[in-house]
């Protein structure tokens, strides 16, 4: 009894058997095999085409084995042959279009689906291979020593070399999803090129590690940064005055009353600055403690107050002179006023 689907078989059939499971075989295996089946035969052919006909059996030796021999019936030697052989032109248009998508060209893309779209290619026949092209694009950005990059043209293997594995994990997750969308639309060709259209646009992103090292460089000086999920997520505002103003309101309103009756600060790079009035008593209020912790830790910078010495008025400077104070004495007089000189 020989099945591809044993869950389906029935208890009382599969306790009177004895199980043995057939997997399927890995790609280098195949080749090798192939090959030992091609020196037997005296058939010379190029390993690039074996291992196109080792990928096409997707892990049966037995159809491999028939690709094979469908080959050599036709007199393939190269990959070029085998193609044109089978059939499989999509072969070198998955290539040049994986190409296309990992240079992020968007004209060229659209161009190919345009291509794709006259020779009347089966769309999800052509999404499938393109996957699992970045499926082994992927496994050879990841493992490198362990994979052969012989098969693929030195533009993808250059490729695959320059662009990072999240780039091309990227397009292979989008690709997968694609895949499921185009499966079940009914305008498979305007899903295949919003596809590629997408693939395209992840070039003009940013990566998360940049974006996080740009904020790192930053100076915070003058604005504050939340990041976070959309619910913590708060607005960025500028630290200015009036901003300040507006939390303290919030937060207290006897320290609120206290900044109200206070005149704008100057905020410099070193320090904010305050000039007070010599007739001002903030600094006896009980609240100005608070109230000075709370500007340095939102502004991220020390707070100084300067309170400008009283000035005497004429009337006092007058009667300071020495000789006016000479005639006074003389006279037993008062200045009354100052009438000050026209011109």
């Amino acid at each position: 009894l020989a099945t591809t689907e044993p869950n389906k078989l029935l208890p009382t059939i599969l306790s009177r058997c004895q199980r043995y499971d057939f997997r399927r075989l890995e790609h280098p295996l195949i080749v090798k095999y192939l090959k030992e089946v091609c020196q037997k035969e005296n058939y010379e052919i190029e390993e690039e085409a074996l291992e196109l006909i080792a990928k096409e059996a997707q892990g049966s030796l037995r159809d491999a084995l028939s690709l094979l021999d469908q080959a050599m019936a036709y007199g393939t030697k190269t990959k070029e042959d085998v193609i044109s052989a089978f059939g499989w032109h999509e072969t070198l248009l998955i290539e040049e279009l994986a190409s296309i998508l990992l240079e992020k060209n968007l004209k060229k893309a659209l161009e190919i689906a345009q291509k794709v779209y006259d020779q009347g290619i089966d769309l999800i026949y052509l999404m499938e291979k393109l996957t699992e092209f970045f499926r082994e694009l992927l496994v050879i950005k990841a493992f490198p020593k362990e994979s052969k990059m012989s098969f693929h043209t030195p533009v993808v293997r250059d490729l695959v070399l320059e662009n990072e594995l999240e780039d091309i994990l990227l397009i292979f997750q989008s690709l997968v999803k694609d895949l499921e969308i185009i499966r079940k639309s009914s305008y498979p060709q305007l899903q295949f090129e919003l596809a590629l259209l997408k693939i395209c646009e992840y070039g003009k992103l940013i990566p998360l590690k940049d974006l996080i090292e740009k904020l790192d460089q930053i100076s915070i000086n003058n604005f504050s940064f939340s990041i976070g999920s959309p619910e913590e997520h708060k607005e960025i505002k500028e630290k200015s005055w009036e901003n300040f103003v507006e939390e303290i309101k919030k937060e207290s309103l006897p320290l609120y009353g206290l900044v109200s009756s206070l005149s704008k600060p100057e905020i410099k790079a070193e320090e904010v600055f305050l000039k007070l009035s010599s007739s001002s008593n903030i600094v006896d209020s009980p609240y100005y403690k608070i109230l000075k912790e709370k500007i340095e830790s939102y502004f991220n910078r020390p707070f100084r107050i300067e309170i400008e010495e009283k000035k005497r008025s004429t009337l006092e400077e007058v009667k300071e002179r020495p000789e006016v104070k000479a005639v006074l004495k003389t006279l037993s007089a008062k200045i009354a006023y100052i009438q000050p000189l026209k011109e």
